[in-house]
């Protein structure tokens, strides 16, 4: 294939960009995914066969990331596995936040 390791922002030109496919590359960034936000009307994209698809949390991370989606992997999402999603990804986010604040503190306690 094209062996991507990351979405480029030349694509993000294209704002009515619905599909896209970019199964079969290199991408290993789950947060990778969270670019594709600037595609507001994308609803399909295919990332099968990237290194991120090995992750146990890829398929939940990537719909939770980019709320319009309607398929995945040529797989539907369900109103149910979208809000399932969803939330994760909110408490993900949440923890991440935390995670940098702790650290953040942490290294103002050192100094």
């Amino acid at each position: 294939f094209n062996q991507l390791t990351t979405i480029e922002p030349e694509l993000f030109r294209f704002v009515n960009l619905k599909a896209l496919y970019l199964h079969g590359n290199c991408i290993k960034a789950l947060a990778t995914t969270e670019k594709l936000r600037k595609l507001p009307k994308l609803m399909s994209l295919t990332m099968n066969g990237n290194p991120i698809e090995a992750s146990r949390i890829y398929r939940v991370y990537v719909i939770g990331a980019l709320p319009n989606l309607r398929s995945l992997d040529h797989s539907t999402i369900t109103a149910d596995e979208a809000e399932v999603a969803t939330a994760w990804f909110k408490a993900h986010l949440d923890r991440a936040k935390k995670r940098e604040e702790e650290r953040s503190f942490a290294a103002l306690e050192e100094d």
